[in-house]
Parts: structure tokens; C-alpha cells; sequence
């Protein structure tokens, strides 16, 4: 699945260090985890981003391009 992939090649899923799983890092201008709104709304961005992407594979992806190819007429 792509979150696998991503993990695998070394890139964080997370948008901001201080939510990322697997490549966690406080933010130096943070007043606090806690009480950080955008890192309460990153953490669903995460969330949700996880979700689609660990139901998503590489054959899906091209399922999806051969579609968008056809819809364009680009074939």
C-alpha cells in the first residue's frame, strides 16, 4: 500500500514534524503540543491521510491513471 511505500523511501507522512509517527520532532516555535491548534488539525490531516493511503496500492494508482487517460481522450 502507499503509506508503506512512502514510509519505506524515507518520507514522513505527518505535514508537521511534531505529528509525524515515525519521524516525530517537537516544533521549535511551539508554545506547546497540547495546546496547538494546527497541530490538532495536522493530526486529522495525518489521520485521514493515512486512512486513504494505507487502502490505496500501486495498481489502484494506475486503475485510476487509465481512467483519467480515457476521460481526457488523451488516449
Amino acid at each position: 500500500m502507499l503509506s508503506n511505500i512512502i514510509r519505506s523511501t524515507g518520507g514522513p507522512i505527518a505535514l508537521l514534524p511534531c505529528v509525524s509517527l515515525n519521524f516525530y520532532e517537537p516544533c521549535k516555535e511551539c508554545i506547546g503540543e497540547d495546546v496547538c491548534g494546527l497541530r490538532d488539525v495536522i493530526l486529522e490531516v495525518r489521520e485521514a491521510s493515512i486512512k486513504i493511503l494505507s487502502k490505496t496500492s500501486l495498481s489502484d494508482i494506475l486503475r485510476r491513471e487509465n481512467k483519467l487517460i480515457k476521460k481526457f481522450g488523451l488516449q
